[in-house]
């Protein structure tokens, strides 16, 4: 058995493995298998929502690869990403890196020293994203406000690709038990989504604060999404809830992050990136995950605090 070295962290609380394979170590197929056994929840290591394999890029020194607690590949997670910032930024020494993601495109990332207290933050800049979505069959190009007919007519949604695809509603209370179950069964809804779809419900507290509760293909429900508070801070710019061009914060089960969307729609999300623990670790024949070494540090006691600001607010 090979030892593995992980990294083990979180965006918002949207926990990930982290694994150098910049000599491509793990093969597709491999990465899948590994991702299903790290994040199943039940292991000793407490599982997690992703595996973020970072690799060489095309035009850039690195390249995210997520791959989801099912094995199955994401396009972009802003969670991980910026956890991928930040592993990028520690490997070059630098505060400025570029990643890319898998489709190579490159996503423009800032060290953010003072986000929050002692909490390392990272700022990641993302292009436009799509307002015309081609992932719900026979729906509109451009979904806004509208009710799905075969999924949910009683809420109105906005279709957006941040480039992953993700449906947006808008309501005052939100139920995460009536959201796993609408997240089920759009995804289970292949004919509807065929490539799966993401689904945030989101309420607007006032006009610069949302909070947003994500069911996440692949995964399920889960503590942020980072793509879908994007999305979702798009979304409340397009109903007039919020404001261009003005730092937006977005609340999650997980704590909170910064967003601004700009006139031409590229926006800037301002979050943590915060490392649990690093592990060296191997995987028997059974799938079962043995721990070879573990060191843990004090960044979530760090992260409290800003759990407990977000609470408060």
């Amino acid at each position: 058995m090979e030892a593995i070295t992980l990294i083990k962290g979180h965006g918002s609380e949207n926990d990930f493995f982290i694994i150098d394979n910049l000599e491509q170590r793990f093969d597709d197929r491999a990465k899948s298998d590994l991702s299903r056994i790290l994040c199943d929840r039940k292991n000793i290591l407490g599982g997690a929502d992703g595996v973020l394999f970072m690799e060489k890029g095309r035009q850039s020194p690195h390249l995210m690869r997520i791959f989801n607690a099912d094995g199955t590949e994401a396009l972009m997670c802003g969670n991980g990403m910026r956890l991928a910032g930040r592993w990028s930024a520690g490997q070059l020494d630098a505060t400025e890196v570029t990643v890319e993601n898998v489709t190579h495109l490159p996503y423009r990332i800032r060290v953010q020293e003072d986000f929050f207290r002692d909490v390392f933050g990272i700022s990641i800049r993302f292009p436009p994203p799509g307002l015309e979505q081609d992932f719900i069959k026979g729906a509109p190009v451009v979904l806004q406000q509208q009710a799905i007919g075969g999924f949910d007519e009683k809420r109105a949604y906005t279709a957006i690709t941040m480039p992953n695809p993700h449906i947006i509603a808008f309501m005052q209370h939100i139920d995460d038990q009536e959201l796993e179950a609408a997240g089920k069964a759009a995804n289970d809804n292949k004919q509807l989504f065929p490539q799966g779809v993401n689904v945030s419900w989101t309420s607007v507290i006032d006009d610069h604060t949302i909070f947003v509760s994500t069911y996440e293909r692949g995964v399920g429900l889960t503590n942020a999404c980072g793509t879908a508070m994007v999305a979702a801070t798009v979304a409340g710019v397009l109903r007039g809830d919020l404001p261009p061009g003005e730092t937006i914060t977005v609340r999650n089960k997980g704590g909170f992050i910064k967003v601004t969307v700009y006139e031409d729609w590229s926006t800037l999300m301002t979050g943590n990136a915060t490392y649990n623990a690093h592990y060296s670790v191997a995987v028997d024949g059974q799938d079962q995950i043995l721990i070879l070494s573990h060191v843990t540090g004090n960044e979530q006691e760090k992260y409290e605090l800003l759990k407990a600001a977000a609470a408060r607010q």
